[in-house]
């Protein structure tokens, strides 16, 4: 059996991990206390057309004749306009055939099928985008080092990477021994 929750007059199941439902809960945060009454849920409208008995949505229709209703309102909506160029359309004329010789299919744009056309339109728009000519990849390679000449650069001033490294582990030996004199009291 369910736990029900604990404030008085209240029969709901309780929420996880808490002793009260999810109103109370709420309300005891919100306001510290149970005294407010508990709302009680609207009363579920029905749909106005007849032998529909599905909840409303909008203009007291539920959401399947609320959209018939608005595509037969709205004369810009595909199936209102759609139905509406249907009723003065009286016949159709026979379907053209694409005008590239010996294709027969269904002529879709400019006298043409879809395959032909595309065709023609990347054709076309291939011509008017200019080549883009990407100028010649420059490779830096590596110099003689400028205090020994018999190695190469390892850093960007020039030096070898023997002398970049004496040169690095002298400047953190120096930054410790700095660090370490500041923190001795002298007396």
């Amino acid at each position: 059996m369910p736990k029900v929750c604990k404030a008085p007059g209240c029969d709901r199941p309780v929420m996880k991990g808490c002793n009260l439902c999810a109103t109370h809960e709420g309300r005891w945060r919100r306001y510290k206390s149970f005294d407010l009454p508990v709302r009680e849920p609207a009363p579920v409208k029905v749909c106005s057309v007849p032998d529909c008995d599905r909840p409303v949505v909008a203009h007291g229709l539920c959401p399947r004749h609320y959209m018939v209703d608005y595509h037969d309102r709205n004369p810009r909506c595909a199936r209102g306009a759609a139905r509406d160029r249907r009723a003065h359309v009286q016949t159709r004329s026979e379907p053209k055939v694409c005008n590239v010789h010996g294709c027969e299919g269904l002529a879709r744009a400019r006298g043409m099928c879809l395959r032909h056309y595309s065709r023609e339109w990347k054709r076309q728009h291939r011509r008017m985008q200019p080549r883009v000519v990407k100028p010649p990849r420059v490779v830096k390679l590596p110099r003689p080092a400028t205090c020994h000449p018999d190695k190469l650069t390892y850093h960007t001033d020039g030096r070898c990477y023997t002398c970049y490294q004496r040169d690095y582990k002298r400047k953190v030996r120096a930054v410790a021994r700095d660090a370490a004199g500041s923190t001795e009291h002298k007396g």
